[in-house]
């Protein structure tokens, strides 16, 4: 029966990567990615939802707060960036404090929620996840959506939502080792009518409003005790960009 269980997980999870591979070749938007839409495609940074952790559910009793950094690189045309963060000019990339909140359920789903900050602009993340399968040395598999918000960018309006697949093996007692994978399509508006600061960098070739969706790769580590955990993750976007983060997790 558990052979049985297993089988047909293994298949829900293999058909939602197949899903995702397919539906990642249709590009909501090539707009190109000219002054404006490259600070929207930074600030999506804040509002790509991510756990920072593997498949597996935590339990009714499982409770956790967690604290963190993540770490990504500038975009090379940053108009938008002085109208958020001042003047980046003589920086490459910016790292984001983040706060999380993860509470288990009876049942095997994961509720939590994550913040990320960058002077002044708050991306906030709601998710949930499904542990379909996990066994005692066996993978887990999960499956996992978010959808996140930014607050305190005046002018500007952005939601990411992200679909992810998981699997995750233990290694040893306290080891485990993930991988996602994933999409995140965004939609983001920027009022420059109303930003005499936007407007000065805005031309009839310049775009305001822009909705697209991205492949996402990660990869993680985590080292966990009964009492607290530690995570690195990396995560590789298109176009070869790559982000890092780490998260310091305890049980509530």
């Amino acid at each position: 029966m558990d052979s049985l269980l297993c089988n047909h997980s293994v298949r829900a999870v293999m058909t939602l990567f197949s899903l995702i591979v397919c539906f990642s070749t249709a590009r909501a938007d090539h707009t190109s990615n000219r002054a404006i839409d490259d600070g929207l495609i930074f600030l999506s940074h804040l509002t790509r939802g991510s756990a920072l952790e593997g498949a597996g559910s935590h339990g009714s009793f499982g409770t956790t707060l967690g604290g963190g950094s993540s770490a990504h690189l500038l975009p090379e045309r940053r108009e938008l960036l002085p109208s958020l963060f001042g003047d980046k000019a003589e920086e490459t990339s910016m790292s984001t404090p983040r706060l999380w909140l993860t509470k288990g359920l009876p049942i095997p789903v994961d509720l939590g929620v994550t913040l990320a900050y960058a002077d002044g602009a708050v991306g906030a993340s709601a998710y949930g996840q499904w542990t379909v399968f996990e066994g005692f040395r066996r993978p887990a598999l999960a499956l996992r959506i978010a959808e996140g918000k930014l607050f305190g960018a005046e002018d500007i309006a952005l939601n990411s939502t992200t679909s992810e697949a998981i699997i995750s093996f233990g290694l040893l007692k306290f080891l485990t080792v993930y991988g996602n994978l994933g999409i995140a399509r965004h939609r983001g508006e920027v009022a420059v009518a109303n930003s005499p600061n936007l407007a000065l960098i805005a031309d009839e070739n310049t775009a305001t409003n822009k909705v697209w969706q991205e492949t996402i790769r990660r990869a993680g580590l985590q080292v966990g005790t009964p009492l607290f955990a530690l995570t690195a993750e990396t995560t590789l976007y298109d176009n070869q960009i790559r982000d890092y983060a780490a998260k310091i997790a305890f049980m509530l």
